[in-house]
């Protein structure tokens, strides 16, 4: 045993052994060196929320996820902000499905950290002053979506339209209390209306009247309704009228009793109503004011005065003839006894 340890350490001290030695243990260590070169970064990966830890001695963010076997979509975004030393951080953003309705379309996408009025934009989808969109175009996509994409438009139009008549009640003493009887039928006029009108995708969802015209003037429609306490003339004294209990004026000049007949306009025009009566002119000047019913009080034409003259009158035939607005008005009055005051 002596002899063997005599025999190595005389080899060891040998300058060949000492250089086969330093050898061995610089290959040792070039190879230990070698290995933690090969893996020298440590890099964090998110993706859809989940984080995991690589080692890798790459540095291109594509190339390390492809080694681990992750792919991209066509949207999907990939965040690396570089190394930080011997660490890094790579994140995925993944697109989620977006569908938009425009024009009677529907688009599929895909998008990850985009506005929706980026998308709308990436998908040639153009907007106008007036559209709406369902959401806020500022808006970042985050998670599946629906969106509506509506046409609004303003457009002018003329039209024309129906003017409704009104009805007018005439009381009347002719007709017993709760008659009425129509004296004129009513017929709707016409108007040319401007009109701006609001579209949504193509359907009218708004209309603004601007102007309008009228062509034709609506016929109002005239009823007569009984009501034995209205008197039929639609003149007014310059002063009230006392009145007895009776019903009969205070205060007269004379008092004269005769044969009343009724007349109208026929429809044409003229400036006479319901108080203007005719009477002799020579006897009753124009303007004389008076006041006529029948002497039980059973008609009150009321407070009158003298407008008009004719043949009748002037040959004394009859008394007075009381003007009526309407030709059927005067039918239904006929002909009465009255009292005439001269006021």
């Amino acid at each position: 045993m002596e002899a063997i340890r005599s025999r190595c350490g005389s080899w060891f001290s040998s300058k060949p052994a000492r250089f086969l030695l330093l050898c061995g243990v610089s290959l040792l260590l070039m190879a230990a060196l070698s290995g933690a070169a090969a893996t020298p970064y440590a890099i964090t990966i998110t993706d859809k929320g989940s984080c995991s830890l690589v080692y890798t001695s790459e540095t291109d963010p594509r190339r390390i996820l492809e080694r681990e076997g992750i792919a991209l979509g066509p949207q999907d975004i990939l965040q690396f902000d570089g190394l930080q030393g011997w660490e890094g951080a790579i994140t995925i953003h993944r697109a989620v499905p977006v569908r938009v309705y425009a024009d009677g379309q529907a688009y599929d996408a895909a998008s990850a950290g985009e506005t929706i009025g980026e998308l709308l934009a990436r998908l040639g989808i153009r907007l106008g002053d007036q559209d709406r969109v369902s959401a806020p175009l500022s808006q970042e996509i985050a998670q599946e979506l629906e969106l509506q994409v509506t046409r609004v438009e303003t457009r002018r139009i003329q039209r024309e339209a129906a003017v409704p008549f009104e009805t007018e009640e005439i009381p009347t003493q002719t007709l017993a209390p709760g008659k009425s009887r129509v004296i004129q039928e009513g017929a709707a006029g016409r108007k040319l209306c401007t009109v701006e009108q609001t579209l949504a995708d193509g359907q009218v969802t708004d209309e603004l009247v601007l102007a309008e015209e009228l062509l034709q003037e609506p016929r109002t429609r005239q009823v007569l309704v009984g009501n034995d306490t209205a008197p039929t003339s639609q003149l007014t004294p310059d002063q009230p009228l006392e009145l007895d209990t009776n019903g009969n004026p205070v205060h007269y000049t004379k008092k004269v009793t005769g044969k009343a007949t009724a007349y109208s306009s026929l429809g044409r025009p003229t400036k006479l109503v319901p108080g203007c009566v005719a009477m002799d002119l020579s006897q009753y000047p124009r303007g004389t004011q008076l006041y006529i019913k029948t002497p039980d009080g059973s008609y009150l034409y009321g407070y009158s005065e003298v407008r008009d003259t004719g043949p009748a009158v002037n040959e004394g035939i009859i008394l007075v003839d009381l003007f009526f607005g309407s030709y059927e008005e005067s039918c239904l009055f006929g002909a009465k006894t009255v009292d005439i005051y001269v006021l």
